[in-house]
């Protein structure tokens, strides 16, 4: 049994959606809720937390993920008023 565990890179497919539910929230009339679920990720992005604060979204949704961590440091979530 290995003492030490390597984390586990996302599929090429789980990339992309991360990258184009990113992009799509940055888009003009885009709601206030930035998905971020099915992604593969170990911890989320500190991006993401950026995007949530500069564009002012309300509702963030991390689920079906493998996160490790929820908050990066020096990362605030107060602005947020749902985490799913």
């Amino acid at each position: 049994m290995p003492l030490f565990f390597r984390k586990r890179k996302p599929s090429d497919d789980s990339q992309k959606r991360l990258e184009y539910q990113l992009c799509r929230s940055k888009e003009a009339g885009a709601d206030d809720i930035l998905d971020i679920s099915a992604c593969e990720l170990s911890e989320v992005p500190s991006s993401a937390f950026s995007i949530c604060k500069v564009l002012q979204k309300k509702v963030l949704i991390l689920h079906n993920n493998e996160l490790r961590s929820l908050l990066p440091k020096g990362c605030d979530i107060s602005a947020l008023a749902t985490l799913k």
